[in-house]
């Protein structure tokens, strides 16, 4: 029964977040992003 666990996990995290949790996900998405650019520019340096 593990993979039914695992498709009611992707249905919550994907349509039964609301507004709040998405506004999180979306900021922590960025902060990764900035992180991996700035150290993409610390390699290259």
């Amino acid at each position: 029964m593990g993979h039914t666990q695992a498709m009611t996990l992707v249905y919550d995290t994907t349509i039964g977040i609301g507004p709040w949790e998405l506004n999180i996900g979306l900021v922590g998405g960025l902060v990764v992003l900035g992180l991996i650019v700035v150290l993409v520019i610390a390699n290259l340096k």
